[in-house]
């Protein structure tokens, strides 16, 4: 139970990563975003995966003035 819901934490890590990275309009359709943060970091994990990039494994919370 505690690695199901680790994984989900990470998927919507990446899911406000892509948002935050601009990674979402490179995923995602550019006129508007229908997805959840969690299909998003589904979607951006595929991405890395299939064009080898690495993919950021953290869980840190993000200062909103940055």
């Amino acid at each position: 139970m505690i690695a199901a819901c680790l994984a989900y934490i990470w998927i919507v890590f990446l899911g406000t990563l892509a948002i935050r990275q601009g990674w979402d309009k490179i995923i995602h359709r550019t006129d508007r975003c229908d997805l959840s943060l969690f299909q998003l970091g589904l979607k951006l994990l595929n991405h890395f995966s299939d064009h080898d990039i690495l993919i950021p494994v953290a869980f840190q919370i993000f200062n909103p003035t940055e």
